[in-house]
């Protein structure tokens, strides 16, 4: 009686843990989108043209790159209140310089409130370049657009390694590398992250995809669990010069 019984109890701690154990996993779909200030290939600018494509995928986190914000080049505008309004979305700006008397930059969207933002310095020859970590209550989101310059990008992995090892909880990275899958920056960044799109599907130009520069990472040195689904380049080729990123993930 008393091994049945222990057989019971068994049954019921392996049950209620599976229970905790599927009730703790996180599911999130991730986009990663050079936007070009939402203006297509057409030379249009159209704030709603992007904001549809992002509508579409049903993001629960975008990382955007280049993004105005009060210049004289689209005077009045910033383009990421412009999504944000759009979509529905939280928005967090991180300006990496002064622009024709407003600012540019990178940000991101999310459907879950942020909880805290860093902008972390990284290093150009030319245009300053940031990495924005944004702090969600069970991860966090950095996105980034790296130098034109292959000189400066493996510094600049060295410095977002750093960072990001130190960072408390799962860590998403999306962003304009501009550096293709067998450069030394993505390289050495695989170290420690695994890409969760697919390096093999180009995303530049957005009308006749060439090159892989924009990719979705996961920092899988500290947390090695996951599981994708669904990554794919959307078949965009207007409404900016990149062609967006997403991907399902579970971890």
């Amino acid at each position: 009686m008393k091994t049945k019984i222990f057989f019971l109890l068994l049954c019921l701690a392996s049950f209620w843990g599976s229970i905790e154990s599927s009730a703790q996993s996180s599911h999130l779909r991730i986009m990663s989108y050079n936007v070009r200030n939402c203006l297509g290939m057409d030379s249009v600018l159209d704030y709603q043209r992007v904001a549809d494509v992002i509508r579409t995928a049903d993001p629960d986190l975008v990382g955007l790159q280049e993004l105005d914000s009060m210049t004289q080049r689209y005077p009045g505008k910033v383009a990421l209140s412009e999504l944000a309004e759009r979509t529905g979305m939280y928005a967090v700006y991180a300006p990496t310089m002064d622009y024709r008397g407003g600012k540019y930059g990178h940000g991101i969207l999310s459907k879950e409130k942020p909880i805290g933002r860093e902008i972390v310095p990284l290093i150009s020859s030319k245009e300053p370049r940031v990495m924005l970590i944004v702090e969600f209550p069970d991860y966090f989101l950095c996105n980034l657009h790296l130098s034109i310059h292959a000189k400066d990008r493996p510094e600049s992995a060295r410095i977002i390694i750093d960072r990001v090892s130190r960072l408390d909880k799962p860590v998403f990275l999306t962003g304009d590398f501009n550096a293709r899958p067998t450069e030394s920056t993505i390289v050495l960044l695989q170290k420690y992250f695994t890409p969760l799109s697919d390096p093999a599907m180009k995303t530049s130009p957005a009308n006749n995809p060439r090159a892989t520069i924009d990719y979705i990472f996961f920092y899988t040195a500290r947390n090695p669990e996951y599981e994708t689904s669904g990554a794919r380049v959307i078949e965009e080729p207007v409404a900016s010069d990149h062609r967006p990123l997403v991907v399902d993930v579970k971890f």
